[in-house]
Formats: C-alpha cells, sequence, structure tokens
C-alpha cells in the first residue's frame, strides 16, 4: 500500500472474472474508471482499469471452471 497526501492508497488490486469486455464496460460506466488497455496475466487476457487516485484496477479473464 503506497502512502499519499489524503492517506494510503492501493497500488492495484485484481479482480477474476469470466467475461472480460462486460467487467470493463460495468467499471468504466459505472465508477469512472479509466480504461488504460488490454495486458495479460500469464496465459488468461486482463485489463488495466485506473482509478482518478492513480490506483489500478486489474481484471483476469478466468475460465468458469478455473479453481481461481
Amino acid at each position: 500500500m503506497e502512502q499519499s497526501a489524503a492517506g494510503p492508497v492501493f497500488h492495484h488490486v485484481h479482480i477474476f472474472c469470466y467475461d472480460l469486455q462486460r467487467m470493463i464496460d460495468f467499471w468504466v460506466r459505472t465508477f469512472g474508471l479509466t480504461y488504460v488497455g488490454k495486458r495479460t496475466f500469464g496465459p488468461c487476457d486482463g485489463a488495466d482499469l485506473l482509478f482518478s487516485n492513480g490506483s489500478h484496477l486489474y481484471l483476469k479473464q478466468v475460465d468458469p471452471e478455473s479453481p481461481e
């Protein structure tokens, strides 16, 4: 966790999801996050979104049968 003038902030948070594009749309539309771009996490597709305080939200698409 990093420290800012307003207090501590997370550098990033990971969320696993089944439908990557739907989750990107949800976070951008509902909470106003900025879409940074697609990325991969190992063999999984993912995305990087940015909160206004500089914290990142990493979305990782997993198979519904995945133990993760």
